[in-house]
């Protein structure tokens, strides 16, 4: 474990800089994405500086890639072992802030008034600072309306923003809700191939053109009152979001705590406690996307040169106390 001063080779800044990093990750995206573990590990473990080597671990584990397709996880302990590199720039303040983002999904991202189907975009839009944010919740759509979706809003910014130095980023978010596992109220025996198909087009293509992207499952089985067959079809499109090295977030801390419509029911009402709730969890979900993608820049070989290591001050020159009962020469 490298963890103390002197695996660093006596660099005390650069070990700083990899534990203010971890410690800033596992709050973006451990929090995020395992609620549970991170509470977990606060309470097991004096885990303050040991961060940065758990959330390589949980890296690993969730297959998370970089923008050019490596395992982020082996490039960030490529730097750590080589005792000299520093981790990815994280101190560049809220990317978040001014961005362009793009959330869409079924209808568990609306909240539903009387009249009819809201979403929380200007709440979202004000807790991300920026006015050039978007989210579209469409009834009934399952991965593959999402997809064209996010591929329709993608092209349209990048066309707009083409002369843009530099480069605009953009964040996209799809909220698949499983729509397309069930049929007339009923949960399908079998996920349709469709369905596995559209995932496979979705995590080869649109999460990888938007700069950041992350995909949301906001509900289980016992959420949406269904058999227990629809968290195993969660996990087969988790499990194949993990191939193409996508973030993918658990929606239950969120959905949960939404008042519902209905008992049971997949549409949340229209409140000012929904709508805050929703936008906090999409920009949590957004921030964790933003943290596992390091600037395109970034490499880990040879990757940023380490902080200098500080000058020692020089010995402090001391004179030796006369013997007692022995007036001083001086």
């Amino acid at each position: 474990m490298i963890n103390e001063i002197a695996d660093f080779n006596g660099n005390e800044n650069l070990r700083k800089e990899w534990q203010t990093w971890g410690r800033i990750m596992s709050e973006d995206v451990i929090r995020t994405l395992s609620p549970q573990l991170y509470a977990d590990l606060l309470d097991g473990v004096d885990v303050k500086f040991q961060w940065h080597i758990i959330v390589i671990g949980f890296l690993r584990l969730r297959g998370v890639t970089t923008s050019g397709g490596r395992r982020y996880a082996d490039e960030l302990q490529i730097c750590l072992n080589s005792r000299r590199i520093s981790p990815p720039v994280i101190d560049s303040g809220d990317p978040l802030v001014n961005c362009h983002a793009d959330v869409s999904g079924c209808s568990s991202l609306g909240v539903y008034t009387k009249k009819g189907r809201k979403t929380c975009e200007t709440e979202f839009a004000t807790c991300m600072q920026s006015q050039h944010v978007r989210i579209t919740s469409m009834p009934g759509c399952g991965i593959a309306e999402i997809l064209v979706d996010l591929t329709v809003r993608l092209q349209a910014l990048r066309l707009a923003t083409r002369l843009a130095t530099p480069p605009k980023l953009a964040y996209g978010c799809a909220v698949w809700g499983g729509n397309d596992l069930v049929k007339h109220g009923k949960l399908l025996y079998e996920m349709p191939g469709c369905v596995e198909q559209a995932a496979h087009e979705m995590f080869s293509t649109i999460a990888r053109d938007y700069d950041c992207f992350v995909f949301v499952i906001p509900g289980d089985a016992a959420l949406w009152g269904l058999d227990a067959r629809f968290d195993e079809h969660n996990t087969a499109v988790e499990q194949i979001a993990m191939q193409y090295g996508v973030l993918v977030v658990d929606g239950m801390p969120c959905w949960q705590r939404l008042t519902m419509k209905h008992a049971g029911g997949w549409h949340a009402t229209d409140t000012p406690d929904n709508r805050q709730l929703m936008s906090k969890f999409l920009r949590a979900a957004l921030t964790a996307a933003s943290s596992t993608r390091p600037p395109a820049v970034w490499r880990a070989d040879p990757g940023r040169d380490p902080p200098p290591i500080p000058a020692r001050p020089p010995p402090a020159i001391t004179v030796k106390a006369p013997p007692v009962g022995f007036p001083p020469s001086f």
